[in-house]
């Protein structure tokens, strides 16, 4: 196993396996050029985990919708100093590893990650980051990983 402790996304290699014929499902990768602030996103998870299963019965994921309120550390920065995505949208515990993709594609850039605590020590609600998926999608990620290459 190999882990990269600096952000808060995995990427892996799944094999193929005779239950799914057809292969794994899997989401399209939004052009990070076609990013922008701004921009209306969405994302889905499981809000809270099982507690709005006991609450309110609800089995599937949640969506919610927002937008890109900050590129990190600033629009236009190229992919190699990329550092993640503000956004202003509703999420909580349990939204976390879920996807975040933009309204007008249905295509995936970020993966949600965690949100701010402000100086009393409480999340601030209403504002969360993003992880940038392109980093494990680049060629040769999981080989300069196993050799400790930094990028």
């Amino acid at each position: 196993m190999v882990a990269k402790t600096d952000c808060d996304i995995a990427g892996f290699s799944l094999w193929p396996h005779s239950a799914i014929q057809n292969g794994f499902p899997c989401l399209e990768i939004e052009e990070y050029s076609n990013i922008s602030e701004g921009d209306a996103i969405g994302i889905c998870g499981f809000p809270l985990g099982n507690y709005l299963y006991r609450q309110l019965g609800t089995v599937t994921s949640s969506f919610s919708k927002g937008i890109i309120s900050s590129i990190i550390p600033s629009p236009n920065v190229s992919l190699k100093y990329l550092k993640g995505f503000q956004l202003n949208i509703t999420a909580t515990n349990g939204n976390s590893g879920g996807p975040v993709f933009l309204i007008s594609s249905g295509k995936v850039f970020g993966v949600l990650s965690c949100a701010p605590i402000n100086p009393s020590g409480n999340i601030v609600h209403g504002i969360v980051k993003a992880e940038p998926i392109y980093n494990i999608l680049r060629p040769n990620f999981i080989e300069d990983l196993k050799i400790g290459k930094i990028f």
